[in-house]
């Protein structure tokens, strides 16, 4: 763990809205520090996708 300290590193996330997917949705991303960088996909009556991201 060390080493990623002195490291810039970001760590990149795809996430639902409502949490279709079983890493967590939208709202869980964001409590852990994540930013909500945009819609990248939105499917009718599915899902919408965000990218999100956090620097560590």
């Amino acid at each position: 763990m060390k080493f990623l300290e002195k490291q810039n590193i970001n760590i990149f996330v795809i996430s639902d809205e409502m949490g279709i997917f079983p890493n967590g949705d939208l709202d869980f991303f964001i409590k852990n520090g994540y930013e909500d960088m945009d819609v990248i996909s939105k499917e009718n009556n599915y899902c919408t996708l965000h990218l999100l991201c956090k620097y560590i």
